[in-house]
């Protein structure tokens, strides 16, 4: 199976698994936020992400325990660069994630806040989580 080259999740190790869960359509980040961003050794970081996009038609498990939303956690290491500005807002911050040059390039922003980090080498999607929106975001620890 072939991901398509310009999908954000292109460049990261997992990105299958959330293809096929959105049935064989690229999962869009538009409307995603960011809701914790952790640095962990050696130069790498992790990252929760809550997509606004879900499958379409849902999980059959998932219509079974109310679930409608999916929150992702992300590892990137080796990261070449990780520059941060400004507090990240407690309600989370908007995330674009792309690959570049065999790596990965994550950039999560709001007004006063910025991150950018980028690797040489893949990140991958360490969990994915299905929940119910109305129930608030779920907590992944990092």
């Amino acid at each position: 199976m072939v991901l398509p080259r310009d999908w954000w999740a292109t460049g990261l190790d997992g990105a299958r698994g959330l293809w096929e869960l959105f049935g064989r359509r690229p999962a869009s980040l538009d409307g995603a936020v960011c809701t914790r961003l952790a640095l962990h050794s050696p130069l790498g970081v992790r990252a929760i992400v809550l997509l606004a996009d879900a499958p379409d038609p849902l999980p059959e498990r998932w219509r079974t325990r109310g679930h409608d939303a999916l929150s992702l956690k992300l590892s990137i290491v080796g990261c070449s660069l990780i520059r941060l500005s400004g507090p990240m807002p407690a309600h989370g911050c908007a995330v674009d994630i792309r690959p570049q040059a065999g790596g990965v390039r994550m950039r999560l922003h709001t007004r006063d806040f910025e991150a950018l980090i980028t690797a040489p080498i893949r990140g991958c999607i360490g969990h994915m989580k299905a929940y119910r929106r109305a129930d608030g975001a779920p907590f992944l620890h990092l």
